[in-house]
């Protein structure tokens, strides 16, 4: 059965999610499902009661209009293990989205579509099993560069290639520091700017700044998100945006000026951030973001950030990504054939993304 999470379930939301086998991602976080709230998305908290276990899932919901609602479980649910289904049979599952579904369709009349994307290894499970549908397009990155924390400063800077530890030492030697910095409006701005100069290089798309203010602000508030810089003689090169959640980091946004390049100030700035996270408990750090491998070249868009983040570990995490559920099959049809046009025409009039 699925229902809502009580109020002394939510106050203690965070907990549960770390509690779930997969040991939770910050997207499943309360302090995530807030922002979500802030950008249009409704969260919704809550628990599948099975066979004697309780897992808390977060999924949030949103209006496509002349569609209807879609529920979105970010980064979840957790009843996989992480990375491996290794506890997580085929009927399992089923039960599971059998419960989904009922509770949705008697929750909103108005859904018409439930999306999920666990992290869970490439190859490792197959959803359709239970009557999923693979996403066109992943809303999470699927590729991502996860990087093994347990170790001391020593082994851990053993491990990067030697191109890597060559930098990091050259920006210490030349005088590059690693400051953490408050995630005051100041510092938003400045980031924001970094992350302008980056975008003028990297030609990716870039959110509007009052998309990164809010959950820049809210999780620092939390503990969850900080703020660090890499600085050579008062100058601001490179800075960076890292989360932790339960026993996992993450490099959310970075940004770098382009000036003094050739001092190395983001793989100082990289490793500074992976020792803080490790010593705040966290025993993964993941890069976020590379390409997936069949499609690892130079003409792909991120070869550049795969060349810096495949410096601390050359071995790609990639997973099996984003599933679809159709509730309303006639409108999920309609929703796959137009939902391009659908994206288009939101951008116009709001700015921004959908999702």
């Amino acid at each position: 059965m699925i229902r809502l999470a009580s109020s002394e379930e939510i106050q203690s939301w965070d907990q549960l999610i770390q509690e779930n086998p997969d040991k939770g991602h910050i997207y499943q976080s309360f302090e995530w499902g807030e922002y979500k709230s802030a950008a249009g998305w409704m969260p919704q908290r809550l628990i599948w009661d099975h066979s004697n276990e309780r897992i808390a899932f977060q999924m949030i919901t949103k209006s496509a209009p002349g569609f209807g609602a879609i529920w979105y479980c970010p980064k979840g649910p957790g009843l996989f293990e992480r990375y491996e289904p290794a506890r997580v049979d085929t009927a399992r599952f089923k039960a599971f989205t059998t419960d989904l579904r009922t509770f949705v369709t008697g929750h909103d009349p108005q859904a018409f579509m439930l999306m999920i994307d666990p992290e869970l290894l490439a190859g490792s499970f197959d959803p359709k099993r239970a009557g999923w549908h693979k996403s066109v397009h992943d809303l999470s990155f699927k590729a991502t560069i996860i990087v093994d924390l347990t170790k001391d400063d020593e082994s851990l800077l053993a491990a990067f290639k030697q191109k890597t530890r060559y930098n990091i030492r050259l920006a210490s030697k030349k005088g590059v520091s690693i400051e953490q910095r408050p995630a005051n409006d100041a510092m938003v701005d400045e980031m924001y700017e970094l992350m302008q100069a980056t975008q003028g290089r990297a030609g990716f798309y870039l959110r509007p700044k009052s998309a990164f203010k809010y959950y820049w602000q809210s999780l620092a508030a939390a503990g969850m998100g900080q703020f660090f810089v890499a600085v050579h003689e008062g100058e601001v090169l490179a800075a960076e945006y890292a989360f932790i959640f339960g026993d996992k980091a993450y490099y959310k946004e970075g940004g770098s000026s382009g000036i003094k390049r050739n001092l190395m100030a983001p793989y100082l700035l990289q490793y500074e951030v992976m020792r803080w996270a490790r010593d705040k408990g966290a025993k993964e750090y993941d890069l976020i973001a590379v390409p997936p491998k069949d499609k690892l070249t130079p003409e792909h868009s991120m070869w550049g950030l795969y060349q810096f983040k495949s410096g601390f570990n050359e071995d790609i995490t990639e997973f099996i990504g984003g599933w679809e559920l159709p509730l309303k099959p006639k409108v999920y049809s309609r929703w796959t054939r137009f939902e391009p046009w659908f994206h288009r025409i939101y951008h116009r009039l709001k700015h921004n993304l959908f999702w």
